[in-house]
């Protein structure tokens, strides 16, 4: 690989971690991956190719497997390169169906078909591995540049084919600019050419590496510059307005958002101590207001395990933590629930599920056991079933446990069942400090905008939000704050094209992608017209 197909590699990366990152920049997404295709389009290698597209690809890697590092040491790193594998695949493939094509049509239609084609490729690297029909439990699902596209008109387009779409558009961006690029450059051959310059003198390598260059000092300035981006939240406050309106959607739900605030270890020691767990559960008690139809607490928000031999039990206790006549929904381990989940090799009576269960009525339910484990964090449970729904004040809503709301099916799944409302409960206290929170609200937006209902992320130490059809945050409660976020939210129609018809966009490019690779592995005779 040389100097200069390295240094655009690079160039794209450093754009695409700025843009991927909740800093207010993903615009630079759209033009982020000029610099690697046009590198990828004038190499002669296949390994040079995968190098490329490999580097180019960890922009975006780095920053969505950051919170792997709370899985083991150096699982962030292992997680990123082996997010870049698909990617490699994609630069073997375009440096080879250029060479064929270039045999049979010319070099300049081959490069400029071949920018045309990288988009569908690049979509279908990330869409395959986030499908766990193909890859189970060790899926990545979270490799989509078009999460860059959140805070601009671009990321709506997910309403037709999920956040695979997005990035396709934010791709066909980068290959129409790259083609001008090489239309001009072809110009100044021509020009160069016929003044009786020599082609390398016509179009030096040295102007290449310039332009590159000069693109990696403006994703560094662009990277140093973090202090004055922002994550486009709004301010502070209770939401006054609905999050979602509409002319035959009712009056909607008065909803509690609780942000405990609490590390980890307040909940360990409530599993294990008596006087902790009554401090634990006053204190989660005296943040649900009054007056709404329900609050919502995070993911193992209640000191468990909750046991459904004990289940009596436990409803008196939250009876007595939470007064008032709304119902109120909180994550907890639960065990003894596993004839509802899904059968796992040794599971027998007692095994574990991460859970929500809903306490309305005066009586406590079980109503669903995460289904997308975490690999090797969540190895010792049990997955749960598709999405429940359940209905409250009116209003069906299914809850999801925080690493499924990074799977656009299973949204589609819980609206397709009846729900109106999702709900998403995390804990993110692992990586408060970081991006990682806010990158998972990133992805409850995404949702929201895929499936056209509202979200609402209920997060221990936040940020805690409520996310509208479109995508946009009504109200939110900042990150390492405890409190509550109070909202009325009416109940989306679900009517968009990918609930209507599923993940054809990505299946569609994975399809192209292997005609790509048939056209690139067959031989083909020597052009025999000018170059």
């Amino acid at each position: 690989m040389t100097p200069v197909a390295a240094l655009a590699a690079v160039a794209s990366a450093l754009m695409v971690t700025a843009a991927a990152r909740p800093w207010g920049l993903g615009f630079l997404a759209l033009v982020a991956y000029v610099p690697a295709l046009l590198a990828l389009i004038a190499l002669e290698r296949a390994r040079h190719g995968a190098a490329v597209a490999a580097v180019a690809s960890l922009g975006s890697g780095a920053v969505a497997y950051e919170a792997a590092r709370g899985l083991f040491a150096g699982g962030h790193a292992a997680a990123t390169l082996l997010a870049a594998v698909p990617f490699a695949l994609v630069g073997v493939l375009a440096v080879r169906l250029r060479r064929a094509l270039a045999a049979r049509l010319g070099p300049r239609r081959a490069a400029a078909l071949t920018l045309l084609a990288l988009p569908s490729a690049w979509t279908a690297a990330e869409w395959l591995p986030s499908r766990p029909e193909l890859l189970g439990a060790y899926v990545l699902p979270l490799g989509f540049v078009g999460y860059t596209q959140l805070d601009l008109p671009t990321a709506q387009v997910a309403r037709l084919g999920s956040v695979a779409a997005v990035s396709h558009l934010v791709l066909a961006a980068n290959a129409c600019l790259a083609l001008v690029c090489l239309a001009f450059r072809g110009a100044v051959v021509r020009r160069g050419v016929a003044a009786g310059l020599p082609r390398w003198h016509a179009v030096p390598g040295r102007a290449l590496a310039l332009g590159a260059g000069i693109a990696v000092v403006v994703a560094a300035a662009t990277l140093a510059a973090r202090p004055w981006a922002s994550a486009a939240l709004p301010p502070r406050a209770a939401a006054a307005a609905p999050a979602h309106a509409g002319p035959d959607e009712g009056p909607g739900i008065a909803v509690a958002l609780v942000q405990p605030g609490l590390p980890d270890a307040a909940y360990f020691a409530a599993a294990e101590l008596a006087g902790a767990r009554t401090r634990l559960t006053s204190r989660l008690g005296s943040l649900v207001p009054a007056g709404v139809d329900l609050a919502v607490l995070p993911e193992a928000a209640w000191p468990g395990p909750v046991d459904a031999r004990a289940l009596t039990t436990v409803a008196a206790e939250v009876a007595a933590a939470f007064v008032g006549d709304g119902a109120v929904m909180f994550g907890a381990p639960a065990v003894g629930f596993e004839e509802r989940a899904v059968p796992a090799a040794g599971a027998g009576r007692g095994a574990r599920t991460n859970s929500v269960f809903l306490y309305a009525g005066g009586a406590l339910a079980h109503v669903h056991a995460k289904r997308r484990l975490v690999p090797i964090g969540e190895s010792g449970l049990v997955a749960g079933p598709a999405p429940a729904v359940v209905t409250v004040a009116g209003v069906p809503l299914a809850p999801l446990v925080c690493y499924e709301a990074l799977f656009p099916s299973d949204a589609r799944q819980a609206v397709l069942a009846g729900a109106r409302l999702l709900v998403v409960v995390t804990d993110d206290a692992f990586a408060a400090a970081s991006d990682v929170p806010t990158l998972h609200l990133a992805a409850a937006r995404m949702r929201a905008i895929e499936t056209g209902v509202p979200v609402l992320l209920a997060a221990n130490t936040g940020p805690s939000a409520v996310v509208d059809p479109a995508g946009r945050v009504t109200a939110h409660l900042p990150a390492l704050q405890a409190g509550a976020l109070t909202a009325r939210v009416r109940p989306g129609r679900a009517a968009t094209p990918y609930v209507a018809l599923g993940e054809w966009f990505g299946a569609t490019n994975a399809v192209l992608t292997g005609g790509l690779a048939a056209i690139a592995t067959r031989g083909g005779g020597a052009y025999k017209g000018p170059a």
